[in-house]
């Protein structure tokens, strides 16, 4: 009885050397791993890009296996299959685009979308994506305004709106304070 177990590990062992001796056959796992859901985060597919970099899986491949999972590489890009996302997360969008829309955000503004997100039943990946989708990093939302680079193109140029060198004034005053802290 102990050999049949023993056999039958060793059997499942080799089978899978064999597979991961085949590079495509590995991507295929990793690719349904990660596809299996609704959403395919950033950093997943910063993993599945190096993998095909690695070892030398076309884009066509990949292209074809997506397409086998039901993601067009629209959605792929996206980083969401737009036929999963449901008509509260486009409801949600619309509602943190305006409330992002002047480049900050105050204390009220992020308690009102936790209550949005709540009665909308958006969760944190969702929200994250939104932010993404919007320009906005985490790090933007948590302290409140859109970090702008002052070294951009525009400001070097003189191009820049006087909203916007308000937004400017108003961080470098922000910097000042904090550096005094």
């Amino acid at each position: 009885e102990e050999s049949a177990i023993q056999i039958s590990i060793s059997a499942d062992l080799t089978k899978k050397l064999e597979q991961s001796r085949n590079p495509l056959i590995r991507y295929r796992e990793l690719l349904i791993s990660v596809a299996s859901g609704d959403e395919i985060l950033p950093i997943e597919k910063a993993k599945l890009n190096r993998y095909r970099e690695t070892h030398s899986i076309t884009r066509e491949e990949h292209e074809r296996m997506l397409e086998e999972y039901g993601w067009s590489k629209i959605d792929y890009s996206n980083g969401y299959r737009k036929s999963d996302i449901s008509g509260n997360f486009s409801e949600y969008e619309k509602i943190i685009g305006k409330e992002l829309s002047g480049g900050q955000i105050t204390e009220t503004g992020k308690s009102i979308l936790r209550k949005v997100r709540k009665k909308l039943g958006i969760d944190p990946q969702k929200h994250l994506l939104a932010l993404k989708k919007l320009g906005w990093s985490y790090e933007d939302f948590e302290l409140g305004y859109k970090e702008i680079n002052p070294n951009s193109e525009a400001l070097v140029k003189g191009e820049l709106g006087r909203e916007e060198k308000m937004v400017i004034d108003n961080l470098k005053h922000r910097t000042s304070i904090v550096s005094l802290l």
